[in-house]
């Protein structure tokens, strides 16, 4: 299946600071998705925070051994928001 990215190629290309996140209880898959479209957007020259509802899981923590994904609690000020799963 084919899939068009000229929408979301658009709506990045309008946004310097840009906020990710994932649904409740992120999993291994999520966080991932999250990291590795950060490391996209920050190739770009784009500023990523990643902010989910909780913190990420001690078991899961490996994942993000820089800590840049935050919870939500913490201060973000995102010019777009995208739903990455």
């Amino acid at each position: 299946m084919s899939v068009n990215w000229s929408r979301f190629a658009e709506v990045i290309s309008q946004h310097q600071r840009i906020l990710l996140t994932s649904h409740i209880r992120p999993d291994c898959d999520a966080l991932g998705s999250e990291l590795g479209m950060a490391g996209i957007l920050e190739s770009l020259g784009k500023q990523v925070v990643i902010v989910n509802g909780q913190a990420t899981p001690p078991n899961l923590a490996f994942i993000d051994p820089d800590r840049k994904i935050r919870a939500l609690h913490e201060d973000v000020q995102p010019d777009e928001l995208q739903d990455i799963d």
